[in-house]
């Protein structure tokens, strides 16, 4: 059976090491977009076009066929994770979507007031 997890959290929540040590794969994460050189570099303008980058890479995984996916982003609200729900369908992937809900530093030095915002509107 192919299944795609979705796996949700405000930064420093968990997503990525949740990931590595349950399904042991790299998740596709929107946050790739912006590492360069082994730096990571966000610019504001650009979240859209990470995220489409995630998707597309994503999609090329189960156009390959890839068994265990897992997409790691924040997916606050639920329809900003409806487009990868859409791919499985086509691709004819189980969803599994994991909330990761841990207290750890986030790695992209988020600051605490924008980590507020988003737990607050954060859709179960």
């Amino acid at each position: 059976m192919k299944t795609l997890y979705i796996v949700r959290g405000v930064p420093g929540s968990g997503k990525s090491t949740w990931v590595r040590n349950n399904l042991h794969i790299k998740p596709f994460e929107a946050d790739d977009f912006f590492m360069r050189d082994g730096v990571y570099r966000y610019i504001p303008d650009m979240v859209p076009r990470a995220h489409e980058f995630c998707k597309r890479r994503c999609e090329n995984a189960m156009k390959e066929g890839q068994e265990i996916i897992a997409v790691a982003n924040t997916f606050t609200r639920k329809w900003e994770y409806s487009k990868y729900i859409e791919l499985a369908e086509e691709y004819g992937y189980e969803i599994v979507i994991h909330v990761c809900k841990g207290n750890y530093q986030n790695i992209h030095n988020v600051p605490d007031d924008v980590i507020t915002k988003m737990r607050e509107r954060f859709e179960y």
